[in-house]
């Protein structure tokens, strides 16, 4: 399986815009982009378990939860993820539970 993931330059100003968007400093968003290529090197240098695992995040506010979580899991239907392959394991929690 080939995985393309587009991430912004940490030290670019397309990433400081974006901070400034949603209101993160941009030495936050920069540390996080840095987290996450090193987490998919990671990933990619001993993928452990078969399956495919997507990790997804909204931004939204306390009383918008219900409509943003409705929102993604009908865009995961359209993708053709069953509703039923849906948990709320994280692939290091499958790995570390593989592992024991």
């Amino acid at each position: 399986m080939q995985v393309r993931v587009a991430l912004l330059d940490p030290d670019s100003d397309a990433l400081a815009q974006r901070a400034a968007e949603i209101g993160e400093s941009a030495e936050s968003l920069a540390g996080g982009v840095r987290l996450a290529e090193a987490r998919l090197r990671e990933l990619a240098d001993s993928c452990e378990i078969d399956g495919t695992f997507l990790e997804v995040e909204a931004l939204v506010d306390e009383g918008e939860v219900t409509v943003a979580l409705d929102d993604i899991r009908a865009v995961l239907v359209e993708l053709g993820i069953e509703l039923k392959e849906l948990t709320r394991e994280t692939y290091t929690g499958a790995v570390a539970t593989r592992r024991r």
